[in-house]
């Protein structure tokens, strides 16, 4: 299984947090108090890195280069602080499994307003960023690594009601102990109902002969799974 981190708090209060997501860097306006914070199911702070030594995690922007980005993250908001010391603030736009879509923005070190646009993935303890650096007319390649909590004990088990089938016979699929949505992937000759559902529930059919496995994989919206094989 493959556990992920809830979200936990950085110790700011409401109050503070929301007067200080209610403002980017410029001076604008970019969201209300009462949109200030909202609970995700996905934990992505981290320092961000590229993982090739001299590479930078902003491949270009117009101030000094942007090697790294220590993202932190309370509830769906984040702030970050590249190592110039410029501050980037935001938040998670979706989650969608254990991968969370993001906005933030920030000035440069040449005083222009950047935008970091994309998405985070976690997988265990590695999150992985990729995304564009929007800079007015400058649109840029992100990219970074970073190494994330995974505490989060789970308990998500898959049952299949028939682990022996033949051509065209169906099973069906059970995911006990997990958070809804579910994300189901299957590694072999059959065909799944839905790739996803909100009930943890789903229908295998098998495709192949009786010499050929099938892997199926159950991931809830925590990040942990389970997987089973059909023979």
């Amino acid at each position: 299984m493959k556990p992920m981190m809830q979200p936990i708090s950085l110790g700011l209060g409401r109050g503070a947090l929301a007067a200080v997501l209610g403002i980017v860097a410029a001076g604008c306006e970019v969201d209300s108090a009462e949109k200030a914070q909202r609970d995700v199911p996905i934990y992505v702070a981290g320092v961000y890195r590229h993982p090739s030594a001299g590479s930078l995690l902003v491949a270009q922007n117009t101030g000094e280069p942007i090697e790294q980005m220590d993202l932190r993250q309370d509830g769906d908001a984040l702030e970050g602080i590249d190592n110039n010391g410029s501050i980037f603030r935001g938040r998670i736009d979706q989650v969608d499994g254990n991968v969370a879509s993001f906005t933030i923005e920030g000035i440069n070190t040449a005083g222009n307003e950047g935008t970091i646009a994309g998405t985070i993935s976690v997988d265990g303890s590695t999150a992985v960023m990729r995304g564009t650096w929007i800079e007015d007319t400058l649109y840029s390649v992100v990219y970074g690594e970073a190494v994330v909590p995974s505490n989060v004990t789970c308990n998500l088990i898959l049952t299949i009601a028939d682990t022996t089938l033949t051509n065209g016979q169906s099973t069906t699929l059970s995911a006990a102990n997990g958070t809804a949505p579910y994300t189901w992937s299957v590694s072999g000759p059959a065909t799944l109902d839905s790739s996803s559902t909100t009930d943890p529930s789903n229908t295998l059919t098998y495709t192949g002969t009786n010499s050929q496995s099938v892997t199926v994989t159950v991931v809830d919206s925590r990040g942990c799974s389970d997987s089973g094989t059909i023979n």
